[in-house]
C-alpha cells in the first residue's frame, strides 16, 4: 500500500479474502479512503454477481441436431467434390492433350522422322507416339513420386472415417 491507495494487487487480496482474515491496516485505509472503499465495493460486487449467475444448461438434443445437420451437409460436400475431381480431370486431359499435340509437331520435325518424308501420315504418327509416350512416361515418374503422398493420404481417410463410425456406433 502506498501513502495514498492500495494497489490494484492490495484492491484483489482485499476482496478475494474473508473479512475476518484481512489485515487490519487494509480495513482501517479502506474505511478511511472513499477511492479504495469504492474499489472494494466494485470487485465485491463483480464477485457476488458472478456467484450469483447461473450458467444454463446445454438442450438435450444439441449433439442430435448438430449430427443431422452434419449428415444433411455431406452430400452436398460429396458432390462438390466429385464435381471438383470432374473438372481437374478434364482439364489435366486437355493440358495433356495440348502438350502432347504440340510435342508431335515439334518431334516431327526432327531430322531422323524427316526420312519417313515418303511416307507423311506414318511421320506424323511416329512424331503423335514419341510424344504420348514422353507424356505418359513422364505422368508415371510424376505418379510414382507421388504415391507415398498418396497412399498417407488414402490410409488417414480411412482412418477418419474409422473413427467417424466408430462414434456413430456409439
Amino acid at each position: 500500500m502506498n501513502a495514498q491507495h492500495l494497489s490494484p494487487n492490495e484492491r484483489l487480496d482485499f476482496a478475494a479474502c474473508e473479512p475476518s482474515a484481512r489485515p487490519a491496516a487494509l480495513v482501517a485505509h479502506v474505511a478511511s479512503c472513499a477511492d479504495c472503499r469504492a474499489a472494494s465495493d466494485e470487485l465485491a460486487w463483480v464477485d457476488q454477481t458472478l456467484a450469483e449467475w447461473e450458467v444454463p444448461e446445454p438442450p438435450l438434443d444439441g449433439l442430435e441436431r448438430v449430427l443431422h445437420r452434419v449428415a444433411e451437409l455431406r452430400p452436398l460436400q460429396r458432390q462438390s467434390e466429385w464435381l471438383r475431381a470432374a473438372l481437374s480431370s478434364l482439364a489435366g486431359v486437355a493440358c495433356g492433350s495440348l502438350l502432347i499435340s504440340l510435342a508431335a509437331a515439334r518431334f516431327a520435325a526432327l531430322p531422323w522422322l524427316a526420312q519417313l518424308s515418303a511416307h507423311a501420315p506414318l511421320q506424323g504418327l511416329a512424331g503423335l507416339g514419341l510424344a504420348a509416350l514422353a507424356f505418359f512416361a513422364l505422368g508415371s515418374l510424376v505418379t510414382l513420386a507421388l504415391t507415398p503422398i498418396l497412399i498417407m493420404e488414402a490410409q488417414s481417410r480411412t482412418h477418419a472415417s474409422v473413427v467417424d463410425l466408430s462414434r456413430s456406433a456409439h
